[in-house]
């Protein structure tokens, strides 16, 4: 795991800010844009065997299992573990939280899982490759594997921006997105802060659609659906994300939701 040795030092420095900036279900892009998607690619999960993949703070497993899935799910950060183990309803609903690389899971036999859910996550795990790999030697055959990314077309990274002017409310709108040199995958570092405001580097991989859909079929996959997510239209998600923020992802895709199922 020696290649994913920054991934952990960064999340377990942050796992208390993040948890507590994610809350119960999520923040506000989870909650009203990511999510919704998610489990609605994933379908029914009631008496499945289920894997969340980079777990983090583990609110995903937690609704996985609230829906009546039997829920494993992994992290690389022992801290990010910590704190989700913690958790009164991890506990009462029984989900068992391990330590470890979604690119090397030896405690899990071949076949293991009906579905593997990735939230968030495969942008920071620099070899993609073996990470769908191993979702694939997990899943049992027809099992579904469903991941959400920031969409990698409209990439964070110098160069790409959104441009956005302010409205009379006070709020910032988006005009249009710039994207620039989208073609070249490269890491580049996002600053997170902790709870002291100290920041620290994510290491954050830009790739393109050809590369995520590319490496996924030939690790064994078929692809079976995709939603490019929008929040509703409630005065509840405009509160919550904002009205700008709302707007700007009414008319621009900034996630992906895929779904695959293993050959």
């Amino acid at each position: 795991m020696r290649h994913m040795e920054g991934v952990a030092t960064a999340w377990d420095a942050l796992a208390k800010s993040w948890t507590a900036m994610q809350g119960e279900v999520g923040d506000g892009n989870q909650q009203w844009i990511i999510n919704p998607a998610l489990f609605a690619l994933a379908g029914e999960v009631r008496g499945q065997r289920v894997l969340d993949a980079a777990c983090g703070g583990g609110h995903i497993a937690r609704e996985l299992a609230q829906r009546g899935a039997g829920v494993t799910a992994i992290d690389i950060s022992p801290r990010m573990i910590e704190i989700a183990k913690a958790h009164p309803e991890s506990q009462a609903l029984r989900v068992q939280y391990v330590v470890g690389s979604v690119t090397e899971m030896p405690e899990f036999a071949d076949g293991s899982f009906d579905l593997v859910v990735s939230s968030m996550a495969l942008m920071n795990v620099p070899e993609m490759g073996r990470a769908f790999a191993e979702f694939a030697r997990v899943l049992r055959g027809g099992g579904r594997l469903v991941f959400s990314l920031p969409h990698p077309c409209y990439p964070r990274r110098e160069g790409s921006r959104g441009v956005s002017h302010e409205g009379g409310d006070g709020e910032w709108y988006l005009d249009y997105y710039q994207v620039s040199d989208y073609l070249n995958e490269a890491t580049e570092p996002v600053p997170l802060p902790d709870e002291n405001d100290e920041l620290h580097p994510v290491p954050t991989i830009h790739r393109t659609l050809t590369s995520y859909v590319g490496t996924m079929v030939r690790s064994g996959f078929v692809l079976d659906g995709l939603i490019e997510p929008q929040p509703p239209d409630t005065s509840e998600a405009k509160a919550e994300l904002g009205m700008g923020w709302w707007e700007a992802n009414r008319r621009i895709p900034y996630y992906l939701v895929v779904r695959a199922r293993k050959l």
